[in-house]
């Protein structure tokens, strides 16, 4: 009960996660006109993990980083899905769960590293570039809490944020897609909401967005 209300309090909306979502999508729309073709609901899906993981994990992944955890998590839900939940090869669950020890990998060194962070020691080896100082996002206010509940490890840290990532990223990235289809569809719909954007200027607040 503890953690779920810690969570809905974490994931709560701030002001300076809207100049993290207008830097990335602007970054990705230029290297979308630079490209000769584009996979949209590949892209989008890259655009919202890259999102999810600058306002949740308050880092700043490159395109091999995003690639390589959509493409397990993609392993993952395959493997999960289906109807033999056996753990050989060459079974997609096998599959999933060696997907899923990969992610856990990823997961680990991100926590490691933010909790260096925290105690003020540079890690080892930092692999994950942050996006901006800090602890104000979501996972460092995960760890801040942690920190101050011993029954909370390193184990279940990994599969909180493992959910926070899968969410963060799958269903926007779908919901993005499918309303640009709209979008395109009904120009008229597309038109109006060029305006009302342009109304809002460069620095929307949460409360206009909504």
């Amino acid at each position: 009960g503890r953690q779920m209300a810690v969570m809905r309090r974490i994931l709560t909306p701030t002001e300076e996660m809207i100049p993290i979502f207008t830097r990335i999508t602007r970054e990705h729309l230029a290297r979308w006109e630079s490209r000769p073709f584009v996979e949209p609901y590949v892209d989008v899906k890259l655009l919202a993990l890259r999102i999810d993981c600058a306002a949740l994990l308050g880092l700043d992944l490159d395109e091999p980083q995003c690639r390589f955890i959509l493409d397990n998590f993609a392993e993952l839900v395959k493997g999960f899905s289906h109807f033999l939940p056996l753990d050989v090869p060459p079974c997609p669950f096998h599959r999933a769960m060696n997907a899923r020890r990969r992610l856990q990998r990823v997961f680990e060194e991100i926590i490691v590293e933010q909790q260096a962070d925290a105690a003020g020691a540079a890690p080892a080896a930092r692999r994950h570039r942050r996006a901006g100082e800090g602890r104000s996002h979501p996972l460092g206010r995960l760890l801040e809490a942690a920190s101050e509940d011993p029954s909370v490890g390193l184990a279940e840290l990994k599969d909180q944020l493992q959910i926070l990532m899968f969410a963060g990223h799958e269903f926007p990235g779908a919901g993005i897609i499918g309303a640009c289809l709209e979008l395109v569809r009904n120009p008229d719909v597309a038109a109006r909401l060029r305006r009302e954007l342009r109304e809002l200027g460069d620095r929307p607040s949460v409360e206009q967005l909504r």
